[in-house]
């Protein structure tokens, strides 16, 4: 027998909900998210050309000479605060942006500055896939008990967090909740969040081996 649209539908939604709930960060300019105007801002390493973290400050001086360095070396930049309260207070940005971008007036746009890599891919096509549906989402998740699992030599972090999307609903084209009643409201997962521009950045999410929180 064959399984219904919606059905199937709603199997996808379970593993990607609690992140489609995502982020608004167009109030992502919290103070005390980001570094001081007066610190210097560490890029990810080598793949963080494109952001412009290589850059040398305006006011430094250029080597010269015969013992001149033919490369300028990455500038040596601290990366964001990384406390569990200000990591707590990122993700849940995110997460409300996300939600922005799957809302009744869908967005890529409101991912800027918030989302990259994996993550962003993942929310794209999740936009794309219930834009064709004509669903839409209602609602954002919070989190919780968020804490550092590990930190990489490039200051690339892994933050689990319990994550609640017991407010969140996900509509069809008739305002009827097509969200799977079987997913549960919490689920731990796990972010990749990464430093770009003196910010952290989520990069990637998975759920660990038991994720109930």
């Amino acid at each position: 027998m064959t399984e219904p649209l919606v059905g199937r539908r709603n199997r996808r939604l379970a593993a990607g909900l609690i992140a489609v709930g995502v982020v608004c960060v167009g109030a992502l300019v919290i103070p005390n998210l980001l570094p001081k105007s007066g610190d210097p801002v560490r890029g990810p390493g080598p793949s963080s050309a494109s952001s412009g973290a290589t850059t040398p400050p305006s006011g430094q001086a250029s080597p010269s000479g015969s013992g001149a360095a033919s490369e300028v070396p990455p500038i040596d930049v601290t990366p964001p605060p990384a406390d569990d309260a200000i990591l707590e207070a990122r993700v849940q940005v995110v997460l409300e942006r996300a939600s922005e971008a799957l809302g009744e007036e869908p967005s890529v746009d409101v991912l800027d500055g918030v989302a990259t890599g994996a993550f962003r891919t993942m929310l794209e096509l999740q936009l794309e896939e219930w834009s064709d549906a004509d669903w839409h989402q209602v609602g954002s998740p919070t989190v919780s008990d968020v804490a550092v699992e590990d930190e990489k030599d490039d200051n690339t972090l892994i933050v689990s967090a319990c994550v609640d999307s017991s407010d969140v609903k996900v509509l069809d084209e008739n305002g009827v909740n097509v969200r799977d009643e079987s997913t549960p409201n919490r689920s731990r997962m796990l972010f990749t969040l990464e430093p770009r521009g003196g910010q952290w950045m989520i990069a990637d999410q998975t759920f660990p081996d038991d994720p109930a929180c």
